[in-house]
């Protein structure tokens, strides 16, 4: 069965218009603000975001797509220039749309008659504030990007550092010597993309020729706060693919170097879980530490030397990661 959606005239898209706007009415919603989705803020949310230093342009963003709760009067503007406000943010909230939380509540009673007293709609401080409410003094925008540094502990299986022979294709017989692998691997690298949601990382160890190791993967690490500590639990996972080298040198018969090398290139996937703590000094940058437990193995491989010559037969390593491993960097 096909379904085909026809291009209707004027008169009748008019027609559909005023019927699905008389069916929203219908059933209470008011579809000048369907683009105001979620409960608005107040003004407790907009006072915290101004005393933790998140810029006038965010919030004015942030309020354009949710409204807000109050009004504001001159009792809500003075808390707001209280709380360190400019003149652009509380003119940009003024004429920002307003609309009540939707929560059925009573009227309260008439003040007296001797004394006015400041409109509370809006204006609760709550105990414990939402996570939609505490990104904005985590993170300065939606898209972030980190630097880091890392200890990385590798172990090479199949074959043992020393001297090997290998048969080439030519029939040629050549002995290689294999460095001994490196306890640990001093790794570096770079992520991007979204604070609470998926990321593209990126990680190498390239300042020691004789193992070259570039990692990439996606990661994803939700939003953790701790409250309105700047402080944010980190609880994530990341899933890789590796290329990692290995280069020997050719020896002679006497045991001395040659100016060929063979050279072993393997391609590995797997993956590792974190957990550690960011602090948060301002808006839109972070430090942060994390302890990773990372698993990585080689999945296909190939040799050649000098680099023209394929190799088969050589009994080739493998490149494999198990344990612990350590992060920190920055972010912004």
């Amino acid at each position: 069965m096909r379904y085909f959606i026809e291009l209707t005239p004027k008169r009748r898209t008019l027609r559909l218009t005023a019927a699905l706007v008389v069916a929203l009415l219908a059933v209470g919603i008011d579809p000048g603000r369907l683009v105001a989705q979620g409960d608005p803020y107040t003004l407790d949310d907009v006072r915290l975001w101004i005393s933790s230093g998140v810029k006038t342009t965010r919030i004015l963003r942030l309020v354009q797509g949710r409204c807000l709760a109050f009004r504001i009067d001159g009792d809500a503007e003075a808390e707001l220039r209280r709380a360190g406000a400019e003149d652009a943010l509380v003119n940009g909230l003024r004429s920002s749309c307003q609309r009540p939380p939707q929560v059925a509540v009573a009227p309260p009673p008439p003040p007296p008659p001797q004394r006015s007293e400041p409109s509370t709609v809006g204006r609760e401080t709550p105990s414990r504030y939402s996570r939609r409410v505490l990104y904005p003094i985590y993170y300065g925008r939606p898209s972030i990007a980190t630097v880091f540094g890392g200890l990385m502990t590798p172990e090479w299986k199949g074959t043992d550092a020393g001297t090997h022979q290998v048969s080439l294709p030519n029939g040629e017989e050549v002995r290689v010597r294999m460095p001994e692998a490196p306890a640990s691997l001093l790794t570096y690298g770079f992520s991007v993309g979204s604070a609470g949601g998926l990321r593209l990382e990126v990680e190498g160890y390239f300042h020691q020729t004789d193992f070259p190791t570039l990692l990439m993967g996606p990661a994803v690490e939700p939003f953790l706060p701790l409250g309105r500590t700047r402080f944010r639990m980190i609880l994530g996972a990341t899933g890789w693919l590796s290329v990692a080298g290995q280069h020997m040198e050719v020896i002679d018969e006497t045991g001395a170097e040659t100016s060929d090398t063979l050279s072993v290139v393997s391609f590995g996937a797997g993956g590792d879980g974190r957990v550690g703590l960011a602090y948060h000094p301002k808006p839109g940058m972070w430090i942060f530490a994390e302890a990773r437990y990372r698993w990585a193995d080689t999945f296909y491989r190939y040799a050649d030397v000098s680099p023209t010559e394929y190799v088969e037969d050589f009994p080739w390593p493998k490149l494999g990661v198990r344990g612990p491993s350590v992060r920190i960097g920055i972010g912004f």
